[in-house]
């Protein structure tokens, strides 16, 4: 199954061995036997990464044809505006990618230092 950005998508397991059942700790008004307020968190199957569902901004420094990355051999093609379920590890490479900008004097217009920005902004899916 695709999530529309052609990549994987690793969130549909019905196998009961890939679910975790988390419980609020004791000190919360829980205990281990209360399975009403349990939080049920889907895990990856053995050997497959965790992933996020995130959505890259619009950015100048994207081409129109979409943001290419590779990860340990896999390729990820990102859209812009588009969400896509991505390993942690491209939301590693996203986060580390900055780019330099130049702060000027609004009165001399001079180049007065540089500030670090994300050059490929993206966020959290809302659905996470």
């Amino acid at each position: 199954m695709s999530n529309g950005a052609g990549l994987p998508n690793n969130t549909d397991m019905e196998d009961v061995s890939d679910v975790a059942v988390l419980l609020k700790p004791e000190g919360e008004g829980g205990s281990v036997g209360d399975a009403a307020e349990a939080e049920i968190v889907k895990k990856a199957p053995v050997g497959m990464p965790t992933t996020r569902k995130i959505v890259l901004e619009e950015s100048e420094l994207i081409p129109p044809t979409g943001l290419f990355i590779g990860l340990n051999g896999r390729s990820y093609k990102l859209l812009p505006g588009y969400e896509a379920d991505v390993p942690l590890g491209v939301i590693d490479i996203l986060k580390h990618a900055i780019v330099s900008m130049p702060v000027t004097n609004p009165q001399t217009r001079q180049i007065t230092g540089y500030r670090d920005r994300m050059r490929y902004p993206f966020r959290y899916s809302s659905e996470d």
